[in-house]
């Protein structure tokens, strides 16, 4: 295979960010209609990324961030859903990793993931749904992330509640 036919197709696996639909503020106008129609609360970050809180059971509250960047996958634009979950400032918790790796192959949607924030670190469950999820589907990812996170949340802070 030639030496740029094979760098095409690997950069098309690999993915590329990017979008159509990103406004003059940032923000994918696109999300942002999906995100009322689905009708969730939300508020815009400097980044152009929307943040969703989510009543949960018990009195509890899970911060969900949904991407307005997406990534291309081949022919696909995937959009991330995120929550978090735990922050660590060194290196994750053996036994808390251990469980996120384990747990992950328990849902269908979605897998633990660490994210860099600021000086700090945090342990994240993220869902990739195709950009152009119906909005019944974006918010059905958003409840999902949020339950998932907030619980481990709750476990690994003994009833913290951060996020």
């Amino acid at each position: 295979m030639k030496p740029l036919l094979l760098l095409t197709a690997f950069s098309l696996l690999l993915g590329q960010p990017g979008g159509p639909a990103a406004s003059e503020s940032g923000h994918d106008a696109r999300l942002k209609r999906q995100l009322e129609v689905a009708k969730l609360r939300f508020t815009i970050d400097q980044d152009g990324d929307f943040r969703s809180v989510f009543d949960l059971p018990n009195n509890r509250r899970q911060t969900v961030f949904i991407s307005s960047a997406v990534d291309r996958v081949g022919p696909l634009e995937m959009r991330e859903v995120w929550a978090p979950a735990y922050v660590f400032a060194v290196e994750l918790d053996a036994d808390i990793a251990r469980r996120a790796l384990r747990d992950s192959d328990r849902y269908g949607l979605g897998a633990w993931a660490v994210k860099d924030w600021g000086n700090e670190s945090v342990l994240v469950f993220a869902a990739k749904i195709p950009a152009d999820a119906n909005p019944q589907t974006l918010r059905a990812a958003a409840e999902i992330v949020a339950g998932v996170a907030d619980a481990m949340e709750n476990d690994v802070a003994n009833g913290g509640d951060a996020w």
